[in-house]
């Protein structure tokens, strides 16, 4: 135990200076079937999440726009089917009606005990998707095309995600199956690959849920594609009796820009409020983007406590 706690310690110091989003909380970026589907079923009972967002970017050029997101997502541990299931929505539109984006998930990731001492959850998800730009048109070097009012399409992820007592870890790989994402008739844009790594642990009181929490946790982005985007998010949460407060640093680690978030919620037996507000720092073109956004999660009580989950389940997954 004292060698994990040191571990744990010296990955602490390690992000000192961190940014930090919260694997348990964070609306957008670290909701569990966001996050990594692998999460399904960490709950002791069925959880309940749903959250908005309201995203404003505004250009150097003073143009302004804003985007609705709503998110829902439902998951439990399912004893027949030895693992969770994990069902998620998200809808992303633009307040002018020009641009709407639907996504939803379904993933089963079963529960696999080693040696009573780790968690280990393999899981699979597919996806459908589908975006709209309806009634407009572009400008291409062959002249004026119409845009296709929808582009629907089909995905798969897999990935797995495995915890003990005081660290986590995981991997997701995204778009395996690399579908057409184009609203385009004549322009094919598949999504590269995307994998997305993640490493955290927890200090202080895990024994006691009114305890003090710290866990800082690392993510890291990268996709398939040659130039595309890599970002390494450096997190640390903390948690005390009701309260819990996360700072996290997204950085783009090919361009010069970054950016801050922090959150704050408040958490009362199976139920949580969480309010986070991001803002985008040293981008290139001079552009602002700022992010508001509410979510709320709600934990079933279980009407029987699953050993595996009740064993070796983290705190405030």
């Amino acid at each position: 135990m004292k060698k994990i706690f040191l571990i744990t310690l010296l990955f602490s110091l390690g992000v000192i200076f961190a940014k930090a989003q919260g694997i348990g909380y964070d609306i957008t970026y670290s909701t569990p079937m966001i996050f990594n589907p692998a999460l399904a079923g960490t709950s002791e009972g069925p959880r309940n999440i749903v959250a908005y967002g309201l995203d404003h970017f505004k250009s150097e050029t003073g143009t302004t726009n804003y985007y609705n997101v709503f998110y829902a997502s439902y998951d439990q541990y399912v004893e027949k089917a030895m693992g969770g299931l994990g069902l998620v929505f998200q809808n992303s539109s633009s307040a002018t009606g020009n641009y709407n984006k639907f996504y939803a998930g379904l993933a089963y990731a079963p529960t696999i005990l080693i040696k009573d001492k780790m968690t280990f959850k393999p899981v699979v998800q597919l996806c459908y998707g589908r975006n709209s730009i309806p009634n407009s048109t572009t400008a291409t070097m062959a002249g004026d095309s119409i845009l296709s009012s929808t582009a629907n399409f089909f995905d798969l992820n897999a990935g797995f995600f495995a915890y003990c007592e005081r660290l986590y870890g995981g991997l997701m790989v995204k778009h395996i199956t690399q579908p057409n994402l184009s609203n385009f008739s004549n322009v094919v844009r598949k999504s590269p690959i995307v994998y997305s790594a993640a490493f955290g642990g927890v200090i202080g009181d895990i024994s006691e849920e009114e305890g003090f929490k710290f866990s800082p946790n690392l993510v890291y982005d990268f996709a398939s594609e040659t130039g595309s985007e890599k970002k390494l998010t450096y997190c640390a949460d903390f948690k005390y009796k009701l309260a819990k407060v996360g700072v996290h640093y997204e950085d783009n680690v090919n361009k010069p820009e970054g950016r801050y978030n922090i959150l704050a919620g408040i958490e009362v037996p199976r139920f949580s409020v969480v309010y986070s507000y991001s803002v985008n720092s040293e981008n290139a073109d001079k552009s602002v983007n700022t992010k508001h956004q509410v979510g709320i999660i709600y934990k079933v009580k279980a009407k029987k406590e699953h050993e595996k989950v009740k064993k070796l389940n983290l705190v405030d997954l």
